[in-house]
């Protein structure tokens, strides 16, 4: 935002940024923090006071004379731990979260610092997408780490003037999970795609482009058809950025199809030319959604005739129909990870997955 400065905080502006932490902190109820997590996020003007008579990296971004925005950074061996960022909420929305994040890593560059890390609840996909679109990515899950919250991990290692800054986040894939989701259905798929990475950093596939696959759910916990219990990387928050998306079956498929947010998404995400995928009695949810309409597709043998109306069923593995690809029973989850690894690599990388695999 025009007209918006960031500076170090002093110790004049200790009640100010009090002000911007309470202010920003208390819209977040409800949103993935208890109140007793709230109370501690939201620091004592004596505690900003002390970090700032200490050196701590505390800014302020400032709007006419009004501090609106406040980020903090503490070194530790070599990183800068990204304590907290937060904009007050008649300012947030403006880009100012984002040039606040900017003036730490600057700082973190200037003091030597290789990585800067930071935690956040499960529950903040606004905060989420902000750190991801700052070249963050996730590192690690941290279950009840504060005061009961689940947290996520964020990280972001700093190259030099010298290193080549990578190019993109490569290709980005998202499995849907809901309870009463099949177990097989989705960890099949999420094992060949991952595989194929864990075999190139041996040194023994080649492949040119990352994929990362983000499983993704409403819930914070999701409780499968046998009674696992999956942590999922991220809450659902739609679709936008991701290449494809793998919505697995289950017999949590049938309330999904009045979930009509979801099969939106869905929709909306293949006009714009989004590979949608499915396993099992998920192309029954690609069928509510409307996208299998006057396509080729397949399913479990069990449920081929509820998917008949929608579009003509092929008795196949997988099957691909332009940029959607359904693949049958449970098992069939592994088919579509390769089939996948064709279309996004070549034949060769989804061959020796297979192979390590040993999947025939």
């Amino acid at each position: 935002m025009e007209g918006t400065t960031i500076r170090k905080a002093r110790r004049a502006d200790v009640e100010a940024v009090h002000r911007v932490l309470t202010a920003a902190f208390q819209g977040l109820r409800g949103r993935g923090y208890s109140e007793r997590a709230l109370e501690a996020a939201i620091l004592s003007p004596q505690e900003i006071g002390r970090r700032v008579d200490e050196g701590a990296h505390v800014l302020v971004a400032e709007v006419d004379g009004q501090i609106v925005g406040t980020a903090t950074g503490l070194e530790e061996h070599e990183a800068l731990h990204v304590c907290s960022v937060a904009v007050h909420p008649d300012w947030q929305g403006q880009g100012i979260a984002r040039r606040l994040m900017k003036a730490l890593e600057e700082i973190a560059r200037q003091r030597g610092c290789h990585k800067l890390w930071l935690q956040t609840a499960w529950a903040m996909t606004e905060a989420i997408t902000l750190y991801e679109r700052a070249g963050y990515r996730q590192e690690g899950y941290q279950p009840r780490q504060f005061y009961g919250e689940d947290f996520l991990v964020f990280g972001k290692v700093l190259t030099s003037a010298a290193e080549p800054v990578p190019s993109g986040p490569g290709i980005q894939g998202a499995i849907l999970i809901f309870p009463g989701v099949e177990e097989l259905d989705f960890v099949g798929v999420y094992e060949v795609l991952t595989k194929a990475h864990a075999v190139a950093a041996e040194g023994t596939l080649t492949i040119e482009q990352p994929m990362e696959v983000t499983l993704l759910a409403r819930e914070q916990r999701v409780v499968c058809a046998n009674g696992m219990v999956v942590q999922p990387h991220r809450r659902y928050a739609g679709l936008a950025g991701f290449d494809f998306v793998v919505v697995p079956g289950g017999r949590g498929v049938q309330a999904l199809q009045n979930d009509d947010a979801l099969l939106t998404d869905l929709s909306q995400f293949h006009k714009a030319g989004g590979l949608l995928c499915s396993v099992c009695t998920g192309a029954l949810v690609l069928a509510w959604a409307g996208v299998l309409e006057g396509r080729r597709a397949t399913t479990h043998h069990a449920h081929r005739e509820r998917l008949a109306p929608y579009c003509q069923v092929v008795d196949q593995r997988v099957v691909a129909d332009g940029n959607v690809i359904t693949a049958a029973g449970v098992s069939a989850s592994l088919d579509l990870g390769l089939a996948l690894l064709d279309r996004f690599y070549d034949r060769e990388v989804a061959r020796q997955v297979a192979q390590r695999i040993e999947y025939r």
